[in-house]
């Protein structure tokens, strides 16, 4: 709906009206011509204050208007103020202008009601009358007033004067508020285009400080990981003497039998410690290395390895371990010596804690897949020994979890550290009864592994 004032309701006639119609082609051209010239800046503009000085001056240097100018309403207050023009004199003070529309209610200009304004004589027009000193200081008789719209709101209004009266007819207004609508669709663009600019710095402004935050997180972790080497190098060279004195002392036979006892307790708690600093740095080291850097292993010479060294730990047990392989070719799998240190790490409980007079272990690697259908190695090592007791078992996997956040609980066993290091490896160790139902018969522990390169 546009307010229309001042508009001729009657047909002209006689040589006014042949006057008029002769006249109308000359301005029809102009405006399209000028229409072009609106278009090009809208195209053109990168900024919406470029976007209304363009279009204000493109109306004036037509010579289809007396004068233009864009106001826009500021928020929450609503008071129009002026932002671009062209046309008024020199000096102009739009104080005054801005002064007498806010005394009309502001009925001039477009935003409040966001549809066209337009008079066509002005000079009569009531809704004018607080504005008839400026109406005559620029000698405009027809006056127009479109809406701007930003997401669909008014926010701004085209303000425009012609020295002719009616000069706005039908065909007029219709290019006008094309014109209005041109720049409603490019503000959208630009607005669209400067909240994308505003995510894609606030983009790189968070990946800049992802980036700084993985550096200071890579150089902290390497940092723990070179303050472990030295501590675990530290405490490695303190307690070997301490381990090599005790072992003189427990085995002289010079020495008092009591004094020798108390002197196989100290090796024991040293080998302890050693094996808490080993099996502490070879988690670090799973937590942190990248699996693609993790190197492969065969686990038929892992097991032979792992065999060796713990044998050579228990001289006076009587061990027999039975291996059974799907077939005779190597076995990849991922880890490298981590793996080996895991399967140490299970040898020797099997053997430690069995108080049988012959300690049987049974090895039996299979092809497995996990739910997802990812192929996987099965390990399952059973011994003859006293087994674990289920609260004993929950214990452990709570720890090996995370459940408890601690690993001091069960500081003799390094079944907590190994399951970390299997889970880092993408892989699970679980803990289940020899015989199925009675724990007493021994324990069978399954670890799960990736093949290398699967």
């Amino acid at each position: 709906m546009i307010e229309l004032a001042g508009a001729r309701r009657q047909k002209n006639r006689g040589k006014t009206a042949r006057r008029r119609t002769q006249a109308k082609p000359l301005d029809s051209e102009r405006l399209y011509v000028a229409l072009i010239d609106f278009n090009k800046t809208i195209i053109g503009a990168k900024e919406p204050s470029e976007l209304f000085e363009g279009v204000c001056k493109i109306a004036v240097s037509s010579g289809l208007f007396k004068f233009a100018w864009v106001g826009i309403a500021d928020e929450p207050t609503g008071e129009i103020r002026q932002i671009a023009s062209a046309g008024m004199p020199d000096g102009f003070d739009f104080k005054s202008l801005l002064a007498s529309i806010a005394a009309a209610g502001h009925a001039p200009i477009s935003i409040a009601t966001g549809r066209p304004f337009i008079s066509n004589d002005a000079a009569v027009d009531p809704r004018l009358r607080s504005m008839a000193d400026f109406l005559g200081m620029v000698s405009a008789r027809s006056i127009a007033s479109f809406p701007i719209n930003k997401e669909g709101k008014p926010f701004a209004a085209l303000i425009l004067g012609s020295s002719k009266k009616d000069a706005f007819d039908t065909e007029v207004i219709s290019l006008l508020e094309g014109v209005a609508a041109n720049i409603s669709h490019s503000l959208d663009k630009h607005e669209s285009e400067r909240k994308r600019m505003a995510v894609e710095f606030d983009l790189r402004e968070l990946n800049a400080e992802l980036e700084k935050r993985i550096a200071q997180a890579e150089s902290a972790t390497m940092r723990a990981q070179t303050y472990l080497d030295f501590m675990s190098h530290d405490l490695t060279n303190i307690l070997t003497p301490v381990m090599t004195y005790a072992e003189m002392i427990a085995s002289d036979e010079r020495v008092p039998e009591n004094d020798r006892k108390y002197s196989r307790v100290v090796v024991d708690h040293v080998m302890r410690a050693a094996k808490f600093i080993s099996r502490v740095k070879n988690l670090a080291i799973a937590e942190t290395m990248p699996l693609e850097k993790m190197e492969a292993t065969d686990l038929r010479e892992s097991f032979l390895i792992a065999q060796s060294e713990v044998l050579r730990r228990y001289p006076n047990k009587d061990v027999e371990i039975e291996y059974m392989y799907p077939n005779d070719e190597p076995i990849y799998v991922l880890g490298g010596y981590l793996i080996e240190s895991v399967i140490e790490e299970i040898l020797d409980n099997s053997i430690r804690y069995s108080s049988g007079p012959r300690v049987e272990v049974t090895v039996l690697v299979s092809q497995d897949r996990t739910a997802n259908g990812q192929p996987m190695w099965r390990i399952e090592i059973s011994d003859n020994g006293p087994g674990m007791s289920p609260r004993l078992r929950d214990t452990l996997l709570a720890e090996a979890s995370g459940d408890d956040k601690r690993l001091s609980k069960t500081i003799a066993s390094g079944i907590p550290f190994m399951t970390r290091i299997v889970r880092h490896l993408g892989g699970k160790i679980s803990i289940e009864d020899r015989v199925q139902g009675d724990y007493s018969k021994g324990t069978k522990i399954v670890v799960s592994v990736p093949g290398y390169g699967q």
